[in-house]
């Protein structure tokens, strides 16, 4: 099949897409971005993290089983967080546990609003904490404005690539405990410098090679992924 050219790659996505509320919520969001400048958007998600990460192939002799443990009973539960736009990634935070609207909150006024410029567009997904009403006073206090994803989109979201390159990278160092996932997160092969942030945003139909930015992306400067820790004060 194979040689054939067939490929046995199969992507799922939300059957609400067909729904025509949906379909149009979809159509009409790059002409959004379109009146603004390539700099502007800046992607927010969360993604989480645990003590029982591990890779999830692996080699073997034929006719044997590939045997892996990991832990079943006890083991930690991390929620990472940061904003990503066409210069990096900015803000990111790990947070112990699940994110809930105090976390979020924080983060936005302690973490991300610092970072933000006069007209950036704060662009969130439809995830409940994400709809606080200080969420939006915060981002709107610094002179940035708010956004959400259409419903059933996170193929809009251009930051999904780096999550999947920071949990390779834990999955490939099978933290057990919460300091080792601190760890994982801190050398450079964890990080996510800009020219892989800015193929994120053009490799995706959503951006620059959907819409006619106002201006183009430009080739200079630079940021690199470094992580702050957070458990309700800043380490």
């Amino acid at each position: 099949m194979r040689r054939l050219g067939w490929k046995f790659k199969k992507t799922l996505a939300a059957a609400e897409r067909d729904r025509p509320d949906v379909a149009e919520g979809r159509d009409v969001w790059h002409k959004q971005l379109a009146v603004e400048p390539v700099t502007a958007p800046l992607f927010v998600d969360e993604s989480g993290a645990n003590t029982k990460m591990t890779r999830l192939r692996g080699r073997v002799l034929g006719g044997e089983r590939l045997l892996a443990r990991i832990p079943h009973g006890h083991y930690q539960t991390s929620t990472l967080v940061s904003g990503l736009r066409l210069e990096g990634p900015c803000a990111p935070w790990l947070f112990g546990g699940p994110m809930n609207g105090a976390m979020f909150v924080a983060w936005i006024r302690q973490g991300l609003a610092p970072t933000l410029r006069s007209g950036d567009v704060v662009i969130l997904d439809n995830l409940a904490t994400h709809k606080i009403r200080r969420v939006r006073e915060a981002i709107e206090a610094v002179g940035a404005r708010l956004l959400y994803l259409p419903p059933y989109s996170p193929d809009f979201n251009p930051i999904e690539p780096m999550w999947s390159k920071v949990k390779q990278v834990l999955r490939s160092k099978a933290p057990r405990i919460e300091d080792e996932l601190l760890g994982r997160l801190k050398p450079p092969s964890a990080r996510f410098p800009r020219p892989i942030a800015k193929a994120s945003f053009l490799a995706l139909n959503t951006l620059h090679n959907k819409c006619k930015f106002s201006s183009p992306p430009s080739e200079q400067g630079g940021s690199n992924y470094s992580l702050q820790v957070h458990d309700g004060h800043q380490i």
